[in-house]
């Protein structure tokens, strides 16, 4: 029963999206046959809606890309669910890990978006299931029957569309001006090793520190860097670095005091997903001699084919990268800056310790506040936070508009003040996306 997905199949369509995304992303934000879809993207990604929307309807599209209508709904999210059932969950894994190799936010963290709230245990979605957010739930609601109704190719441009809506831009959340040339960057690298020594925020920090040292010799959208805090996580290591297609630098950055067997069970772990090349940042070692046997990771490394680098302090990071980076030293010292604090608000450092870095860093540079990048996600609607206050009335499922009961329950659970047109169809006044009511 259902239909079987095959692992090399979903990674083809989720690649082929991708590279759609990255070759004609402006082309399809501005393809006038997309407009509704921008704005449907545009309002998932909105901060008042559930994180999990974004990375289903991603899922959702994948499933649709690959097999049409007469084969698969993509409602019945479980092979079991019907002759027309899949395995989300097989996507949402593949998705998962794919987003964070390519940067794009799909605002889910947990590398199994159908495990989170309202998916979870959940055979097909359905218009019930996200009562506590009737507002956002209705438009999601709709938006899943959009692309129950799209062909193949075109869901697979609504997947590219989406992947360009959800790259990261690595825009600056500091502006930083360095005066002076080597001095200053030594100045900065002093203070930069010393903030990582006195400050970790559960690892985040030094996990940062490594991904902005990387950021100064790479690009950043080489440089990936992971969830600290997802258990799930199955990519080895904290941060990764990556050409055009693949990974080819794993390193694990830690706080804390890290023995042998730490690295060699880092070097397997890598190993065992064909990686090679491996940088072991123990950023806390420096002052525990004979915790780590260089010649037992020579060994393993050497046994399994690879290459190691053991780092055992912020300043020997510096020492080993910083003279690799791109630019003048007052560059260099900018860039470093400006990545440390841009890395640290990606990984949810607390502002009382972004606050604290901006204060050092202020000691010895010019900071000033980057400011804010244009919205690319626009207020859902414009009293989301009054229309959920009120008890006794629901909800529209088309534009979210607020209604007694009797009114919905008469339209089949549309409005018809907001969601009717001339020509009698029915839609989203203030997304734009269509509904026909026959289609539910």
């Amino acid at each position: 029963m259902g239909i079987t997905l095959k692992g090399e199949t979903i990674r083809r369509t989720l690649a082929d999206a991708n590279q759609r995304a990255r070759s004609r992303g402006d082309e399809l934000v501005g393809d006038p046959s997309l407009a509704d879809w921008v704005t449907a993207v545009r309002v998932l990604r909105d901060e008042s809606v559930p994180k999990t929307y974004t990375a289903v309807l991603a899922i959702l599209l994948t499933a649709r890309a690959m097999h049409d209508a007469d084969t698969l709904s993509v409602r019945d999210i479980k092979a079991s669910t019907s002759d027309k059932g899949y395995s989300a969950s097989s996507i949402g894994s593949a998705i998962a890990s794919f987003a964070k190799e390519q940067r794009i936010d799909l605002r889910a963290k947990s590398s199994q978006p159908m495990n989170n709230q309202p998916f979870t245990f959940e055979e097909r979605i359905n218009e019930k299931m996200g009562a506590r957010d009737a507002v956002a739930w209705g438009i999601f609601d709709v938006i899943v029957d959009r692309v129950e109704a799209l062909k193949p190719s075109d869901a697979a441009a609504v997947l590219a569309l989406l992947f360009h809506m959800s790259r990261k831009v690595d825009a600056p959340t500091i502006h930083v001006t360095v005066k002076g040339g080597k001095q200053a960057l030594d100045k900065v690298a002093a203070a930069v090793a010393g903030f990582v020594n006195s400050n970790s925020d559960n690892g985040k920090v030094g996990q940062s520190f490594v991904a902005a040292l990387f950021d100064t010799i790479y690009t950043p959208d080489a440089v990936v860097l992971g969830d600290t805090q997802d258990p799930d996580v199955t990519v080895p290591g904290d941060v990764q670095v990556t050409d055009e297609h693949e990974v080819w630098l794993w390193s694990e950055a830690k706080q804390k005091v890290i023995m042998t067997g730490d690295i060699t069970g880092f070097l397997q772990a890598v190993h065992a997903v064909g990686g090679e090349r491996a940088a072991y940042f123990a950023l806390a070692n420096s002052g525990y001699s004979g915790n780590i046997q260089p010649d037992t990771v020579k060994k393993t490394a050497d046994r399994l084919g690879m290459d190691v680098r053991l780092v055992e302090s912020p300043a020997a990071a510096m020492d080993w990268l910083l003279p690799l980076a791109v630019g003048s030293y007052g560059t260099v010292a900018e860039n470093l800056i400006e990545r440390m604090h841009a890395r640290m608000s990606e990984s949810g450092c607390a502002k009382t310790v972004l606050d604290a870095f901006t204060a050092v860093a202020g000691g010895i540079a010019e900071v000033k506040e980057a400011p804010k990048a244009d919205g690319t996600t626009p207020a859902l609607l414009d009293e989301l936070d009054r229309m959920r206050s009120y008890d006794g009335y629901g909800y529209c499922r088309g534009c979210g508009g607020k209604e007694l009961w009797e009114v919905l329950e008469q339209m089949d659970g549309f409005c018809t003040s907001q969601c009717k047109d001339e020509n009698g169809d029915y839609y989203h006044t203030k997304t734009g996306l269509p509904h026909p009511k026959e289609s539910r």
